[in-house]
């Protein structure tokens, strides 16, 4: 802290970009708006303008480029992180290079250190043992069970997230995550003596006018564009659809991935009904949003990691007043067995998918959307965040 600034001041650490990390952005935002000095550390690029707050950034080298140069990193070290004594020695040669975070933060003593996901876990841990300070551990997904659809994942990575994890969680003053079932999990592996705190990725409160269906009724997908998201059976539903319905998918994919499913559009004769457009700066996701009628989300319920999801997408469709339609599993059921914005999806085939859609007309898709603005009154960040910050003012009093 600077001369004469008696605020107390919070360390974020992130490995993605924080202006377009929905969650991260939140923390800042939240932990600024609360009078606390915010110091992120994360990633350097983002589409979206950054948030209020000392954000400094390193470069890092993107997932999707270092995967395979990680497993053969991996491989070169002897398959280390299948050893009791090694996992922190694998995880500082990853080639994500996430020494470089911790570069960043080691000149700062805030009053608390905040890890988001398990990759920040050893450089909280080291960080907060030196200067003698509680870290709250903050996971957006089920960590040891991201990819289990993947044999490399499973058996190069799989095992050093466990052990990272396992460690970190050992020494955090608290840890969050975003749904009760990954709650329940996390407690359950690693045998915690008291269920993580729930804290829901859902957006700022943005009020949206009701728009009712037009005569094409548009339905969106948005966020990443990549494999094991239903994309494909979505895009092959497509031409089982009532005529009046058409798809748009919105977001940052590989051109290799894109050009993959504009094949599959062209294949299934529905490329005037499918449309591919550029994702949006993450401030403007909501807004955006709100042009379209339904939004749609598939997933299989695979892995533990699927199975207890509550996802961004879910809240922003809600935000949107969007009428909502998603895969039949049990923490996005339970949301819209709760607020009623929208329909369940039973399975992840093209006919399961467009058996929801057409039994949706525009009476019942404007009724959704109604209930989907009500609930957003609930479902906002200013709810979630007063648990978050109860948590921080604990450990800092």
């Amino acid at each position: 802290m600077t001369a004469g600034d008696r605020r107390r001041s919070v360390g974020i650490l992130t490995h993605t970009a924080i202006a377009d990390d929905p969650r991260v952005r939140r923390q800042v935002e939240a932990f600024s708006k609360a009078g606390w000095r915010v110091l992120a550390f994360g990633a350097k690029g983002g589409r979206a303008a950054p948030p209020a707050g000392e954000l400094l950034e390193a470069h890092l080298p993107s997932y999707d480029r270092t995967f395979r140069s990680r497993l053969r990193r991996l491989v070169r070290l002897g398959r280390l992180q299948v050893q009791p004594w090694a996992p922190e020695a694998v995880f500082w040669n990853l080639p994500e290079n996430y020494g470089a975070i911790l570069d960043l933060a080691e000149p700062y003593r805030p009053d608390l250190w905040l890890a988001n996901d398990w990759t920040m876990l050893p450089l909280a841990t080291r960080l907060a043992e030196r200067d003698r300070i509680p870290f709250i551990y903050d996971t957006h997904e089920f960590a040891s069970d991201e990819f289990p659809e993947n044999w490399k994942w499973r058996t190069f990575m799989r095992p050093l997230v466990s052990k990272i994890e396992a460690a970190g969680i050992a020494r955090a003053a608290e840890i969050t995550c975003v749904s009760d079932g990954i709650a329940d999990r996390l407690a359950a592996v690693y045998g915690l003596a008291r269920r993580p705190v729930v804290v829901r990725n859902v957006p700022r409160y943005e009020e949206m006018p009701f728009r009712p269906c037009g005569e094409c009724i548009k339905v969106l997908y948005h966020g990443l564009v990549m494999p094991n998201r239903g994309l494909e059976a979505l895009i092959g539903s497509v031409a089982l659809w009532r005529d009046e319905f058409e798809l748009t998918i919105r977001g940052p994919g590989s051109d290799t991935y894109l050009a993959e499913l504009r094949r599959l559009a062209e294949a299934g004769g529905v490329t005037q009904r499918v449309h591919f457009d550029p994702p949006v700066p993450f401030t403007d996701l909501v807004r955006a949003a709100s042009a379209y009628d339904i939004g749609i989300f598939v997933l299989s319920p695979h892995s533990h990691q699927n199975r207890y999801v509550l996802p961004n997408k879910l809240f922003e469709y809600t935000m949107a007043g969007l009428c909502v339609c998603v895969s039949d599993l049990p923490e996005m059921a339970a949301v819209i067995a709760h607020y009623g914005q929208g329909r369940l999806i039973a399975g992840l085939s093209t006919t399961d998918i467009a058996t929801v859609v057409n039994g949706l007309d525009r009476s019942a898709v404007e009724e959704h959307k109604r209930r989907a603005l009500v609930a957003a009154r609930e479902l906002s960040w200013e709810h979630e965040e007063r648990r978050m910050m109860e948590i921080a003012d604990a450990l800092t009093a």
